[in-house]
């Protein structure tokens, strides 16, 4: 059952961390107005978070 827990815990956090590496990108380009920088600003902190994401999704991935 742990087993279990674990990988739907990891499932969750893999595709979390992959909507939020995507989604900042799909609205960027699809912004044509929106400048570099103030897409780099507003997108680095998500993105962390994403890396955040993902780095715990390969925890719990490669616990059991």
């Amino acid at each position: 059952m742990a087993m279990l827990k674990s990988k739907v815990i990891a499932a969750l956090l893999t595709a979390c961390g992959a909507v939020m590496l995507f989604v900042p990108l799909y609205v960027w380009f699809h912004t044509p107005d929106m400048p570099l920088m103030h897409a780099t600003k507003a997108f680095g902190l998500i993105w962390i978070d994403a890396a955040a994401f993902l780095g715990l999704s390969v925890y719990f991935w490669s616990e059991y």
